[in-house]
């Protein structure tokens, strides 16, 4: 009698490599998935360049995927610092006036497709002011006001969307309350060595002080390392070649900053990011190693960066996340610079393909290939929503102009540029991270230069004057039902 598992037959053992607050969430992930297996979280040591473990905000995403795994929104308000991000301003992007406005979702209903990416996706300089009243996310975030949504579906706060920003440590001490109270496992000690099965799986891992880690399945989420990845046969890398930016500077944080946008600021030799928070504003420069030297210094001195963490990135992804029983998520699966939130968003997004294509206790081949398929198209999209910020630049003279000009793009960032330019209309990717809507907001507000929609051009001026009446009763009327931002944060945290 054949004792081969069978396909569907549960997992009796998970191991996770990697304690931070991404393999602690995905021990809470599949603990709830899979109650009967024991799931153990491994100790690994933190790289600077983990950005899904170290810079504590996502997008919109991870709001679903907290409510999903029990993660209540307000305990990461009381317990983790927890503020709300509406829009991103960019500033300095080269056609895009004074600044640029963009927010999320799928765009305005009361303005629909014909509006995308020309009524949301607001511009500074003239003519703004007349602008602001037709996105209700910017229309609070200008005025400073807001609360989470309370979950009624006629609420005038209900369809607008929104990301977290959060203090990490926090954030990890609070998910780790939740693992303990699932029976989650920790083994503080670091890994030292793995043992394969004859066909290249992993039977177990060693670890440092001796004791042995048997599983079904692995799950690697020990960042730039790869710890796990690195020790399996056919675990290749791939280099994305149109991203420019390999050295990344981690300002230590500021003073507090309660305010519902951050900010990315073109300089001559990178990007800066700011992204608002309780606990401290964190500044993020993220520029080309080709340029680092007296350019880097004097953006540092100007943006008063002082005490950065230095951190070194390879951009790229592997070929396949899912090799013989070990997943990789998150920068274990890919590395690129931390634009928006967007190393936590993917790797959130593959942990929630995981739960999707959740695997037995022996893996099935054909779930293995759909896992990859997908997972690899996430990280393709992703790739080209972080090259397409860097649209506008290529008829720029600055040093970071002129290496951004210099790289290739994916036939796939082509397609997405040459139809947005030529015909105001937004290529349809799957499991891409953005709707065609939010992505074309985007490019709008950093000035990639766009014709009117066919779409766009059709509607008669007088459906075109309704709908922009109804969108600024939209936003007045979520102005109206929100109080201000700061007020309701103390409130909560009164309440605690």
């Amino acid at each position: 009698m054949s004792m081969t598992p069978q396909p569907h037959e549960l997992p009796h053992a998970i191991v996770i490599v990697g304690d931070g607050q991404l393999g602690v969430l995905t021990a809470i992930a599949l603990r709830r998935a899979l109650p009967t297996t024991s799931v153990t979280v491994v100790h690994t040591p933190a790289d600077p360049g983990d950005f899904a473990d170290r810079i504590g905000t996502a997008m919109p995403f991870t709001n679903r995927l907290h409510d999903q795994l029990g993660i209540d929104e307000l305990d990461l308000v009381r317990k983790a610092g927890a503020s709300h991000r509406l829009i991103t301003r960019y500033l300095g992007w080269p056609g895009s006036g004074e600044f640029g406005l963009a927010d999320y979702g799928s765009g305005s209903p009361t303005l629909g497709n014909a509006f995308t990416g020309k009524f949301d996706g607001v511009r500074g300089g003239s003519g703004a002011a007349e602008r602001y009243e037709l996105s209700s996310a910017i229309a609070l975030a200008s005025t400073g006001r807001f609360q989470s949504p309370d979950g009624a579906s006629d609420s005038a706060l209900a369809g607008i969307d929104y990301a977290l920003r959060w203090n990490v440590g926090d954030c990890r001490d609070h998910l780790i309350e939740h693992a303990l109270r699932l029976g989650v496992e920790y083994a503080p000690q670091l890994p030292a060595n793995v043992e394969h099965d004859g066909e290249g799986d992993l039977l177990s891992i060693t670890l440092e002080d001796g004791n042995m880690l048997a599983a079904d399945l692995f799950v690697d989420c020990s960042g730039q390392a790869r710890w796990l990845m690195s020790r399996m046969a056919g675990a290749a890398f791939d280099s994305w070649l149109d991203l420019p930016c390999d050295q990344v500077l981690l300002a230590a944080p500021a003073q507090p900053l309660v305010e519902l946008e951050d900010r990315m600021t073109l300089t001559p030799v990178g990007w800066l990011g700011e992204i608002a928070g309780r606990d401290g504003l964190q500044s993020i420069l993220s520029y080309p190693s080709a340029l680092d030297g007296p350019e880097v210094e004097a953006v540092l001195r100007q943006s008063g960066i002082s005490n950065a963490l230095r951190a070194l990135i390879h951009p790229g992804a592997l070929a396949q996340n899912f090799v013989g029983n070990v997943v990789a998520l998150g920068d274990a699966a890919a590395s690129f610079e931390p634009i928006g939130g967007a190393n936590l968003d993917l790797a959130h997004r593959q942990l929630a393909l995981l739960l999707e294509l959740l695997p037995g206790r022996h893996i099935e081949p054909r779930e293995r290939d759909e896992y990859n398929r997908r997972s690899g198209l996430m990280a393709g999209a992703m790739r080209d929503w972080l090259a397409s910020h860097f649209l506008s630049l290529l008829e720029g003279n600055t040093p970071f102009a002129r290496h951004v000009g210099g790289l290739r793009r994916s036939s796939t960032l082509a397609l997405l540029a040459d139809q947005f330019g030529r015909q105001g209309r937004m290529p349809f990717f799957e499991e891409a991270p953005m709707a065609p809507g939010e992505w074309s907001r985007m490019l709008n507000a950093i000035g990639v230069a766009s014709q009117p929609s066919a779409y766009a051009i059709a509607q008669p001026p007088e459906w075109n004057k309704m709908a922009q009446e109804r969108a600024a009763k939209a936003a007045q009327a979520a102005h109206d039902a929100a109080p201000p931002y700061r007020d309701w944060i103390l409130s909560v945290m009164q309440a605690a």
